[in-house]
């Protein structure tokens, strides 16, 4: 048979070849690929922790962040390692005028990654099992089945690549254990499976496998009665001691412990950020329903994989009971035949439940999310269906020319349809038209794809895809708030309003949503609504720069100088690069009487940002109108002005009104004049009444040589 023909060492060497240009080859136009607005924003390109590289504080945060509704410091610190070590794209600013990260380096390590893992898998089966030919169908099989391109073609899944790394490493380490069991080794076991839940919680299952394992292939297992030749355990170096289901149980408790910590972690993660609310929208019956058609769904995949989307949405009460039926009869009538050849073809076994078990987690009972599936799910889990496949395959094909050609047929088929698949994640608007393709009714993607309509200003593209999602799940929270923010910006402030409330009703944790209606309230001159808004969204985040500055905002236009003060010196503390802050600070400070301070606020805001006008002109201000002599300074003063005047290339009316002010302190009236009148025409043009009527009046002054000076309280 073909699993028993030992090839020679070369001839693993060539499977590894080949098995890394294949997958290569099926991947390799990801290269091309873009970011993607779904969660790598998250992970990367808007995540300025990350982006700053591997740092004491970045890797502090690492360790300590829940961003993502994850705690998962190991993938963290690999997205900083390639953003420390790769170089920016200038070419795609973002809107700090800032490089970002390239993707392509970011796609070629989910690349090489993908294939360090399907040759890990060849050579922990093939140590395993030395069934040469049936481990390198499993790898193959993993590596280049285009269910597993959202692994590996999405950046944000760096966890699912990064933590499989490790997955198998502890599987590698387990096979040395078994064989030669010591505390080295066990610790080895324990080290791996820490780092790889510190890359994603999805190896919480990798216990039980191990426990599979000892049944098929290891042999430390037995259910009784005796095993053909072709099924029997695999002979590896070492003679493997045979033990009880206890004992094996025993021997795991370590490896048990750990992975309920890391249970509780993410459990207690995901609850405090917000991500398992989507859950309370189905019920237990729902839930469980979705897991059983989902089982059988995952299968369906797996063998046809078409119509594959990046979110799948769940169907709640709406599951047909048929389906439901049929799907849970599938389950029965394949466990219970694994169960009943467990003896005579123990791989159906093994392979089966490592199917059903590490699914587990993520099928839909106490998954984060509200889709009812993922194809990056099933990345790990598939390992278990070709492992069945393939031994299946082994004993019920025994022409080795006709298993060749089916094989060779399968896995042209596959890399086929992955190289396909790969394209539709070239960009987000590409990758969003394949999902609404594929599926009905996805909110999500409605909302998403309106989020990338919006940035490329197809406003009526965005609009209409908002609403379309608001039509498919009217408690969409995301939808409501890019529908009310898109309105908001087109200054229909009711109809914001009214969204926008929506959206935190629905989601009270909701930040955006929060600072996004308080922006349509002050728009709309309703402050004291707008600062209950802001406090709340303080409560939410209480470090959010832009919170305490909006806040602070509307507090000092409320009249409440101390407690706008307050704010704005917080938003500093927390952003202290930040120029327009240290602006309003100033502006604050001013209003209090708090002049030096103010000026040096606005010293430092200029230092900040040498192009920024409005600190200059502040400053210009306050120099050339203060009733104060030894504050006012007429010379300094038209310095700061025309610097402003020629940032904004003397079109801006407050600012020649400045410099107006500054010649006039400085006895240079004739100038004055000649730029108060250019700043009283920009000011008609702009029809700003109150402005014309100060700069009028001012400019009477002039023509009387008499500069202007202001009281301060």
């Amino acid at each position: 048979m073909i699993m028993h023909q030992l090839p020679k060492p070369s001839h693993s060497v060539w499977i590894c070849l080949g098995l890394a240009i294949i997958t290569f080859a099926s991947y390799a136009q990801v290269l091309q690929n873009d970011f993607v607005t779904y969660d790598d924003g998250l992970y990367v390109t808007n995540n300025n922790v990350v982006k700053t590289g591997l740092t004491s504080k970045s890797m502090a945060w690492a360790f300590t962040a829940t961003h993502a509704a994850n705690w998962h410091p190991l993938t963290w610190l690999s997205h900083m390692l390639d953003c420390q070590i790769f170089p920016d794209n200038p070419s795609e600013p973002d809107q700090t005028d800032a490089p970002q990260p390239d993707p392509t380096w970011h796609h070629l390590t989910n690349l090489v990654m993908h294939i360090c893992n399907s040759l890990l898998l060849f050579a922990v089966f093939k140590r395993m099992t030395r069934a040469v030919w049936c481990s390198a169908f499993v790898a193959v099989g993993f590596a280049v089945h285009p269910l597993h391109v959202e692994s590996v073609a999405w950046i944000a899944e760096r966890k699912d690549v990064l933590s499989t790394c490790f997955w198998l490493l502890t599987m590698a380490a387990y096979i040395q254990y078994v064989q030669n069991p010591t505390i080295l080794r066990y610790l080895l076991i324990l080290c791996s499976l820490c780092l790889g839940l510190m890359a994603k919680p999805m190896l919480v299952t990798l216990p039980f496998v191990l426990l599979l394992l000892d049944h098929w292939p290891l042999g430390r297992l037995r259910l009784g009665g005796s095993m053909p030749h072709l099924h029997s355990t695999a002979k590896l170096p070492l003679a493997i001691p045979r033990c009880s289901l206890s004992v094996l149980i025993i021997e795991k408790v370590p490896l048990f412990l750990l992975v309920t910590v890391a249970s509780f972690i993410t459990f207690n993660v995901q609850e405090s950020e917000g991500a398992m609310r989507a859950l309370s929208d189905y019920s237990v019956t729902d839930k469980s329903f979705n897991a059983i058609v989902s089982y059988i769904a995952y299968l369906g995949k797996l063998f046809w994989p078409v119509n594959l989307a990046v979110f799948y949405p769940h169907r709640g009460d709406l599951m047909s009971g048929w389906v439901v039926f049929t799907s849970m009869t599938l389950l029965l009538a394949i466990s219970g035949t694994a169960l009943l050849l467990s003896r005579s073809a123990p791989y159906l076994l093994s392979g089966w439940f490592w199917y059903l078990g590490t699914m587990v987690p993520v099928i839909g009972l106490v998954q984060v999310g509200s889709q009812a599936m993922a194809d990056r799910y099933s990345y790990i889990p598939s390992i278990g269906v070709f492992v069945i496949v393939a031994w299946s395959g082994a004993f019920l094909i025994r022409e080795k020319r006709v298993l060749a050609t089916i094989t060779l047929t399968l896995i042209l088929g596959m890399t086929i349809a992955t190289h396909l698949q790969v394209r539709h994640w070239h960009n987000s608007e590409i990758l969003y038209k394949r999902a609404l393709n594929a599926t009905e009714n996805n909110w999500v993607i409605h909302s998403n794809l309106g989020a990338v309509y919006r940035v490329a200003h197809r406003l009526d593209e965005a609009e209409a895809q908002y609403r379309l999602s608001l039509r498919a799940k009217p408690d969409y929270a995301q939808a409501h708030y890019n529908l009310g923010d898109l309105l908001r910006t087109q200054n229909l402030l009711n109809e914001a309003i009214e969204h926008l409330d929506q959206a935190v009703q629905i989601d009270p944790k909701h930040l955006s949503a929060h600072i996004s209606l308080a922006t349509a309230l002050y728009a709309a001159n309703r402050l004291p609504e707008t600062i209950t808004y802001l406090e709340r969204a303080l409560d939410i985040e209480p470090e959010s720069a832009t919170v305490h500055y909006t806040l602070a905002k509307a507090l000092r236009e409320n009249g409440k100088i101390t407690e706008a003060i307050h704010h704005f010196e917080q938003s500093v503390l927390i952003k202290p690069l930040d120029a327009k802050p240290r602006f309003h600070l100033g502006i604050a400070l001013t209003d209090s009487g708090r002049i030096n301070e103010a000026i040096n606020s606005f010293q430092i805001a200029s230092q900040l940002k040498p192009d920024f006008p409005d600190p200059l002109n502040a400053s210009a201000w306050i120099r050339a109108t203060h009733y104060d002599e030894s504050v006012r300074n007429p010379r300094k003063a038209i310095q700061l002005a025309k610097r402003a005047a020629d940032l904004t290339r003397y079109q801006d009316a407050v600012i020649l009104d400045t410099l107006a002010a500054a010649y006039a302190a400085n006895g240079r009236f004739q100038d004055a004049i000649t730029i108060s009148e250019k700043a009283l025409e920009h000011a008609e043009n702009s029809t700003a009444q109150d402005l014309i009527r100060e700069i009028t009046q001012r400019l009477i002054l002039y023509r009387n040589r008499t500069p202007f000076i202001q009281q301060y309280e």
